[in-house]
């Protein structure tokens, strides 16, 4: 896309995931990316997801979400500036992109709308705001948008996503293309292209996936197994920095989980089985009930850490299976799969669709967008144009309701076992 930013000097763009902040500064004059930050979503002390956090802000906690949010965003973007040799002070304008939960929580409006039915917001985003107003450390004439938002759960990290995805262009949303973008994560969101038209959909997959509430689970830092093999017959656990392994995390769940199912170690309704296959010795007792130590080190897979996986990997399967029903495409019709997120980017799609994480057929046409959201944030900083086709996508998607859609019901059901 042409450089075209909408204020001069520096700029920054920040993604507010639900477990991750992601920041970016950049000199508008050319384009070029200075400096580079992430740091923990600070609200995670008010819960792992956003619902608990939506909870919260209900119950008389707004104002504490808010301030946590706002201390870290300012936080990480001194360390951003600081990094480059300037100071937040200095910047130009910013962009923040998020779920729209994320946006309310930042901007300490009340969420009520968007925790009951119809589970419409009553604010899009998709506009400037005072820097004072989110008590950043910005001066009083710097330019700060939020982006525009699809609906209550299709957030504007979507539509940054789908902005980086390419789905609209010049003349509007691509026409002869049948793609699938999802950011796998705790929520899972995504959105389909197909007919020249956009669908979106986001269903509560839960924080397993960054690998919270599993027994060892873990995020993707220094002594997490991320990845998991079977060679020569052996199961092999790959730990990051090569040091002892003390937790997994998701994508090495989503591999472990893969290698059981061909090990004969696991069944398809997930139950592991205690004999019958070469890793007896590795099956272990937790809390009474089965679960399997990894070859080589103390990390265990427990049976409720199966069952919460067959969970989130259902929910995100069955939000594929019912947005492809709504637009009428069968999955062979899909062209590409496009990943993203943080844990979408990291994990093997060949396992993901061996636990039945993704539909069948969909490792063979994935493409990995890494973070997207914070991409598209990106672009929205350095063109008017780019932000401009954001907020003309987002009004243009069209939102799947799955809480009472029969063929995402059936599909969530059915996808509580793995594929045979």
């Amino acid at each position: 896309f042409a450089l075209e930013p909408w204020a001069d000097g520096l700029g920054a763009a920040i993604d507010i995931g639900t477990t991750t902040l992601a920041a970016y500064l950049y000199r508008l004059s050319d384009g070029t990316l200075l400096s580079t930050g992430t740091r923990k979503n600070p609200q995670d002390s008010f819960g792992a997801d956003v619902i608990s956090r939506l909870e919260k802000s209900l119950g008389g906690a707004g104002e504490a979400l808010a301030s946590a949010i706002r201390q870290g965003l300012s936080e990480l973007l001194e360390e951003l500036c600081a990094s480059a040799g300037t100071t937040a002070a200095q910047l130009d304008c910013l962009v923040i992109t998020g779920n729209t939960a994320m946006l309310y929580l930042l901007s300490g409006e009340n969420p009520q709308s968007i925790t009951a039915v119809p589970f419409a917001q009553d604010d899009s985003f998709g506009r400037m705001v005072p820097p004072r107003s989110l008590e950043l450390p910005l001066r009083d004439d710097a330019k700060v948008y939020l982006t525009r938002v699809i609906s209550a759960y299709v957030g504007g990290d979507i539509t940054s996503a789908v902005l980086t995805a390419g789905f609209v262009d010049e003349q509007g949303i691509r026409a002869n293309a049948t793609e699938l973008l999802c950011d796998i994560g705790t929520n899972g969101e995504m959105v389909l292209l197909s007919g020249g038209a956009l669908y979106g959909c986001s269903t509560a997959a839960g924080p397993a996936f960054e690998g919270a509430g599993l027994h060892q689970g873990m995020n993707a830092r220094s002594g997490a197994i991320h990845r998991v093999t079977m060679e020569d017959g052996r199961i092999v656990s790959h730990v990051l920095d090569g040091v002892t392994a003390v937790g997994i995390c998701g994508s090495g769940i989503v591999d472990a989980l893969a290698v059981l199912l061909d090990a004969g170690v696991l069944d398809e309704s997930g139950y592991l089985n205690e004999d019958g296959h070469d890793f007896e010795d590795c099956i272990v007792e937790v809390d009474g009930s089965p679960a399997f130590r990894l070859p080589g080190t103390q990390v265990v897979i427990t049976q409720q850490d199966i069952r919460t996986i067959q969970l989130a990997k259902s929910a995100i399967c069955a939000g594929m299976t019912a947005l492809l029903a709504e637009a009428g495409v069968a999955p062979g019709q899909v062209e590409r799969f496009l990943i993203a997120g943080g844990f979408g980017s990291c994990i093997d799609v060949r396992s993901a669709e061996r636990i039945g994480l993704i539909l069948p057929g969909f490792s063979e046409r994935s493409a990995v967008l890494g973070n997207a959201a914070g991409t598209g944030a990106c672009m929205a900083l350095l063109s008017r144009s780019m932000l401009a086709r954001s907020e003309q996508l987002a009004g243009m998607c069209a939102t799947v309701e799955l809480s009472t859609n029969p063929v995402f019901m059936e599909a969530y059901v059915d996808g509580m076992s793995f594929p045979e």
